[in-house]
């Protein structure tokens, strides 16, 4: 593996993409689009040459944001929808920490001190519960669940956990209002 010669310009090495609208986040086509085509071969590329720390910023600045956005919201969905961005996030993680493709992927998230998906969707649910459960959100999200004491009028364990009422249709689940 040698460096690349001086008359190349960086942006022939790494090609970037545009920058994309939350349009694309509609009905989960930005894993197909974006992650796997652009971002994750800019990464691929540049674990070549970089260390695993500029490979870790690399991953803040190209994936984690698609990731965070909305995570809330759009993560509310079946599992199966997830599994595709689960994959990715752990195929480029492997790449940062230039290990096996098969390789187990919790040791690596822990030592690059990173989050899997399904921990930042649980770093974005805790303050949003928290704000529900402070009345500080707005009135919209009232009737989004109640306390257990509500509910039952005898004493339970789980009196002061929250109550999400039952749906009728497993689509409506998955809905926050």
């Amino acid at each position: 593996c040698s460096l690349p010669s001086s008359s190349a310009s960086p942006s022939s090495l790494l090609k970037v993409p545009n920058v994309f609208t939350p349009k694309t986040f509609i009905g989960f086509d930005f894993n197909r689009s974006l992650i796997t085509r652009s971002y994750r071969r800019v990464i691929r590329r540049a674990s070549f040459y970089l260390l695993k720390s500029s490979l870790r910023t690399l991953y803040f600045c190209m994936i984690y944001p698609y990731l965070q956005y909305c995570n809330i919201v759009w993560a509310s969905t079946y599992e199966s929808n997830l599994r595709r961005l689960v994959i990715l996030q752990k195929r480029i993680i492997r790449t940062i920490n230039k290990s096996d493709v098969n390789g187990h992927t919790t040791p690596i998230f822990k030592n690059l001190k990173l989050l899997k998906f399904h921990d930042v969707n649980k770093l974005h649910e805790c303050p949003f519960i928290f704000r529900f459960k402070n009345h500080s959100l707005p009135p919209s999200f009232k009737d989004l669940c109640n306390s257990n004491i509500e509910v039952h009028s005898h004493y339970t364990r789980s009196r002061y956990l929250f109550h999400i009422p039952s749906k009728r249709i497993k689509v409506s689940q998955f809905v926050l209002s």
